[in-house]
Protein backbone atom coordinates (compact mmCIF):
# COMPACT_ATOMS: atom_id res chain seq x y z
CA UNK A 1 0.00 0.00 0.00
CA UNK A 2 0.92 3.60 -0.41
CA UNK A 3 0.02 6.28 2.42
CA UNK A 4 -0.75 9.89 1.42
CA UNK A 5 -1.00 13.11 3.30
CA UNK A 6 -3.86 14.59 2.45
CA UNK A 7 -4.05 18.26 4.14
CA UNK A 8 -5.11 16.95 7.53
CA UNK A 9 -6.54 13.49 6.33
CA UNK A 10 -3.93 10.50 5.86
CA UNK A 11 -5.28 8.33 2.82
CA UNK A 12 -3.87 4.61 1.60
CA UNK A 13 -4.28 3.61 -1.47
CA UNK A 14 -4.73 -0.11 -1.65
CA UNK A 15 -2.87 -2.98 -4.30
CA UNK A 16 -6.35 -2.78 -5.76
CA UNK A 17 -6.48 1.25 -6.37
CA UNK A 18 -8.92 1.64 -3.34
CA UNK A 19 -8.40 4.68 -1.57
CA UNK A 20 -9.59 4.90 2.01
CA UNK A 21 -8.92 7.20 4.84
CA UNK A 22 -7.43 5.80 7.55
CA UNK A 23 -6.61 9.16 10.16
CA UNK A 24 -7.61 12.39 10.37
CA UNK A 25 -5.44 15.23 12.01
CA UNK A 26 -7.32 18.74 13.36
CA UNK A 27 -7.97 20.73 10.88
CA UNK A 28 -6.40 23.51 12.45
CA UNK A 29 -3.14 22.13 13.20
CA UNK A 30 -1.57 21.38 9.99
CA UNK A 31 0.19 24.28 9.23
CA UNK A 32 3.64 22.59 9.69
CA UNK A 33 4.13 19.57 7.82
CA UNK A 34 4.02 16.29 9.03
CA UNK A 35 5.56 13.25 8.14
CA UNK A 36 4.64 9.47 8.09
CA UNK A 37 6.70 6.07 8.93
CA UNK A 38 5.81 2.93 7.99
CA UNK A 39 7.38 0.50 10.97
CA UNK A 40 9.21 -2.43 9.21
CA UNK A 41 9.12 -4.20 12.43
CA UNK A 42 5.11 -4.27 12.71
CA UNK A 43 3.76 -2.61 10.03
CA UNK A 44 2.01 -0.11 11.44
CA UNK A 45 2.19 3.37 10.46
CA UNK A 46 3.30 6.42 12.50
CA UNK A 47 2.75 9.76 12.57
CA UNK A 48 4.87 13.10 13.36
CA UNK A 49 2.21 15.56 14.58
CA UNK A 50 4.45 19.09 15.25
CA UNK A 51 1.81 21.49 16.76
CA UNK A 52 1.02 18.33 19.14
CA UNK A 53 4.06 17.69 19.81
CA UNK A 54 3.63 14.05 19.66
CA UNK A 55 4.50 11.38 17.28
CA UNK A 56 0.90 9.16 16.76
CA UNK A 57 0.60 5.19 15.89
CA UNK A 58 -2.53 4.75 13.33
CA UNK A 59 -4.35 1.55 15.18
CA UNK A 60 -5.91 0.18 12.46
CA UNK A 61 -5.30 0.12 8.82
CA UNK A 62 -8.59 -1.55 7.60
CA UNK A 63 -12.66 -0.87 8.23
CA UNK A 64 -11.42 2.49 10.17
CA UNK A 65 -14.96 3.66 11.18
CA UNK A 66 -13.62 6.80 12.57
CA UNK A 67 -10.57 8.00 11.29
CA UNK A 68 -10.21 10.84 13.92
CA UNK A 69 -10.26 8.52 16.92
CA UNK A 70 -7.89 5.71 15.14
CA UNK A 71 -4.39 7.07 16.89
CA UNK A 72 -3.03 7.09 19.65
CA UNK A 73 0.25 8.66 20.69
CA UNK A 74 3.51 7.12 21.55
CA UNK A 75 6.06 9.88 21.96
CA UNK A 76 5.37 13.03 23.51
CA UNK A 77 3.34 14.12 26.49
CA UNK A 78 1.46 16.88 24.57
CA UNK A 79 4.06 19.57 26.55
CA UNK A 80 6.56 21.11 24.54
CA UNK A 81 10.52 20.78 24.95
CA UNK A 82 12.02 24.63 25.57
CA UNK A 83 15.22 25.11 25.92
CA UNK A 84 16.74 25.10 29.36
CA UNK A 85 14.15 21.90 30.55
CA UNK A 86 15.52 20.76 33.93
CA UNK A 87 14.91 17.32 33.33
CA UNK A 88 16.32 17.18 29.85
CA UNK A 89 12.89 17.10 28.27
CA UNK A 90 12.38 13.20 29.28
CA UNK A 91 15.66 11.72 27.94
CA UNK A 92 16.07 9.00 29.84
CA UNK A 93 12.72 8.17 30.74
CA UNK A 94 9.58 7.16 29.05
CA UNK A 95 9.00 8.17 25.05
CA UNK A 96 5.18 8.70 25.96
CA UNK A 97 5.75 11.34 28.88
CA UNK A 98 8.48 12.83 27.20
CA UNK A 99 8.13 16.37 26.09
CA UNK A 100 9.12 16.87 22.00
CA UNK A 101 9.86 20.76 20.65
CA UNK A 102 8.97 20.05 16.85
CA UNK A 103 8.87 16.60 15.58
CA UNK A 104 9.48 16.09 11.73
CA UNK A 105 10.90 13.58 10.04
CA UNK A 106 10.73 9.83 11.55
CA UNK A 107 12.29 6.90 10.40
CA UNK A 108 12.27 3.45 12.01
CA UNK A 109 14.60 0.30 12.05
CA UNK A 110 14.28 -3.23 12.27
CA UNK A 111 14.39 -3.63 15.66
CA UNK A 112 12.46 -1.10 16.39
CA UNK A 113 14.45 1.95 17.03
CA UNK A 114 12.84 5.04 16.01
CA UNK A 115 14.44 7.87 15.19
CA UNK A 116 12.85 11.72 15.43
CA UNK A 117 13.97 14.53 14.01
CA UNK A 118 12.71 17.21 16.85
CA UNK A 119 13.82 20.85 16.22
CA UNK A 120 17.30 21.51 16.07
CA UNK A 121 17.90 17.70 17.75
CA UNK A 122 17.57 13.95 16.39
CA UNK A 123 15.74 12.09 19.18
CA UNK A 124 15.92 7.96 19.67
CA UNK A 125 13.24 6.03 20.95
CA UNK A 126 14.35 2.55 21.77
CA UNK A 127 12.69 -1.06 21.77
CA UNK A 128 11.87 -0.56 25.40
CA UNK A 129 10.18 2.67 24.43
CA UNK A 130 12.89 5.00 26.13
CA UNK A 131 13.77 8.09 24.84
CA UNK A 132 17.29 9.62 24.67
CA UNK A 133 19.05 12.91 22.24
CA UNK A 134 21.45 11.28 20.18
CA UNK A 135 22.57 14.34 18.45
CA UNK A 136 21.83 17.72 20.12
CA UNK A 137 20.95 18.81 23.02
CA UNK A 138 18.72 20.89 25.47
CA UNK A 139 20.61 23.59 26.56
CA UNK A 140 20.07 27.51 26.53
CA UNK A 141 23.61 27.91 24.67
CA UNK A 142 23.62 26.89 21.13
CA UNK A 143 27.71 26.26 20.17
CA UNK A 144 27.66 25.85 16.93
CA UNK A 145 30.49 23.94 15.37
CA UNK A 146 30.55 23.91 11.37
CA UNK A 147 30.21 20.72 9.18
CA UNK A 148 34.29 20.23 7.97
CA UNK A 149 34.42 20.45 4.37
CA UNK A 150 36.11 17.01 4.76
CA UNK A 151 36.54 14.20 7.71
CA UNK A 152 34.06 13.73 9.76
CA UNK A 153 32.65 15.34 13.46
CA UNK A 154 32.03 14.10 16.50
CA UNK A 155 28.66 13.79 17.04
CA UNK A 156 28.61 15.25 20.23
CA UNK A 157 29.92 18.45 18.65
CA UNK A 158 27.16 18.90 16.58
CA UNK A 159 24.53 20.94 16.71
CA UNK A 160 22.38 20.90 13.80
CA UNK A 161 20.50 23.56 12.20
CA UNK A 162 16.63 21.85 11.28
CA UNK A 163 16.67 18.44 10.66
CA UNK A 164 13.95 17.02 8.64
CA UNK A 165 13.52 14.39 6.47
CA UNK A 166 15.61 11.46 8.09
CA UNK A 167 16.01 7.68 6.49
CA UNK A 168 18.33 4.35 7.04
CA UNK A 169 20.35 2.68 4.70
CA UNK A 170 19.07 -0.97 4.08
CA UNK A 171 22.80 -1.87 3.75
CA UNK A 172 23.99 -1.35 7.02
CA UNK A 173 21.39 0.28 8.92
CA UNK A 174 23.21 3.72 9.40
CA UNK A 175 21.24 6.98 9.89
CA UNK A 176 20.68 9.57 7.01
CA UNK A 177 19.21 12.78 7.56
CA UNK A 178 19.22 16.24 6.01
CA UNK A 179 19.62 19.42 7.43
CA UNK A 180 19.27 22.80 5.13
CA UNK A 181 21.37 21.92 2.43
CA UNK A 182 23.54 18.92 3.12
CA UNK A 183 22.83 15.23 3.45
CA UNK A 184 24.61 13.67 6.34
CA UNK A 185 25.35 10.26 8.08
CA UNK A 186 25.82 9.52 11.41
CA UNK A 187 28.30 6.66 11.66
CA UNK A 188 28.72 3.58 13.85
CA UNK A 189 31.70 5.47 15.72
CA UNK A 190 29.22 8.18 16.18
CA UNK A 191 30.57 10.78 13.96
CA UNK A 192 28.83 12.83 11.94
CA UNK A 193 30.09 13.37 7.77
CA UNK A 194 28.23 14.71 5.00
CA UNK A 195 27.38 12.76 2.25
CA UNK A 196 25.73 14.99 -0.12
CA UNK A 197 25.94 18.64 -1.01
CA UNK A 198 28.17 21.22 0.14
CA UNK A 199 28.50 23.22 3.54
CA UNK A 200 28.10 26.85 3.00
CA UNK A 201 31.70 27.65 3.99
CA UNK A 202 32.95 25.15 1.67
CA UNK A 203 34.26 26.40 -2.03
CA UNK A 204 33.15 29.89 -1.46
CA UNK A 205 35.25 31.32 -4.16
CA UNK A 206 33.66 29.11 -6.82
CA UNK A 207 31.33 30.24 -9.02
CA UNK A 208 29.62 27.14 -9.49
CA UNK A 209 29.38 23.99 -7.61
CA UNK A 210 27.81 20.97 -9.32
CA UNK A 211 27.79 18.64 -5.97
CA UNK A 212 26.25 22.03 -4.01
CA UNK A 213 22.91 21.10 -2.90
CA UNK A 214 19.56 23.32 -2.67
CA UNK A 215 17.13 22.84 -0.15
CA UNK A 216 16.77 19.40 0.72
CA UNK A 217 13.61 18.14 0.55
CA UNK A 218 13.56 14.49 1.20
CA UNK A 219 15.20 11.40 0.73
CA UNK A 220 14.99 7.65 0.78
CA UNK A 221 16.95 4.61 -0.17
CA UNK A 222 16.15 1.90 -2.18
CA UNK A 223 16.31 -1.42 -1.42
CA UNK A 224 19.83 -1.83 -2.65
CA UNK A 225 21.41 1.08 -0.75
CA UNK A 226 20.61 3.59 -3.33
CA UNK A 227 20.09 6.88 -1.83
CA UNK A 228 17.51 9.30 -3.59
CA UNK A 229 17.53 13.03 -2.93
CA UNK A 230 14.81 15.57 -3.58
CA UNK A 231 15.95 19.08 -3.64
CA UNK A 232 14.96 22.61 -4.81
CA UNK A 233 17.20 25.32 -5.29
CA UNK A 234 16.22 29.13 -5.35
CA UNK A 235 15.70 29.28 -9.12
CA UNK A 236 12.96 26.84 -8.52
CA UNK A 237 15.04 23.95 -10.06
CA UNK A 238 13.83 20.73 -9.02
CA UNK A 239 16.06 17.75 -9.24
CA UNK A 240 16.21 13.93 -7.71
CA UNK A 241 19.97 13.23 -7.21
CA UNK A 242 21.31 9.47 -6.75
CA UNK A 243 23.94 8.75 -4.57
CA UNK A 244 25.14 5.04 -4.99
CA UNK A 245 26.46 2.87 -2.23
CA UNK A 246 29.91 3.84 -3.53
CA UNK A 247 28.93 7.42 -2.92
CA UNK A 248 28.84 8.06 -6.74
CA UNK A 249 26.38 11.13 -7.70
CA UNK A 250 24.17 11.29 -10.90
CA UNK A 251 20.72 13.49 -11.52
CA UNK A 252 17.95 11.09 -11.73
CA UNK A 253 15.29 13.23 -12.45
CA UNK A 254 14.68 16.72 -13.32
CA UNK A 255 16.92 18.90 -15.81
CA UNK A 256 19.50 21.41 -14.20
CA UNK A 257 19.45 25.05 -14.78
CA UNK A 258 21.57 25.71 -17.59
CA UNK A 259 22.76 28.75 -15.79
Amino acid sequence: SLYVGDFNLVRRIMTDGNVVTIAQLSATQVSYQYYLCVSPADGHLYISDPEKHQVLKVLSLVNVTDPSTNMEAVVGSGQRCIPGDELNCGDGGPAKTAKLSHPKGITIAADRTMYIADGTNIRAVDSKGIIHTLIGHHGHHNHWSPIPCNGALLASQVQLQWPTSLSLNPLDGSLYFTDDRLVLKLTADMKIKVVAGTPLHCNVNATYDETALGTVLAIAFSPTGDLFIADSDSRRVNLIRMVDPSSNSKIFAGQPDAL
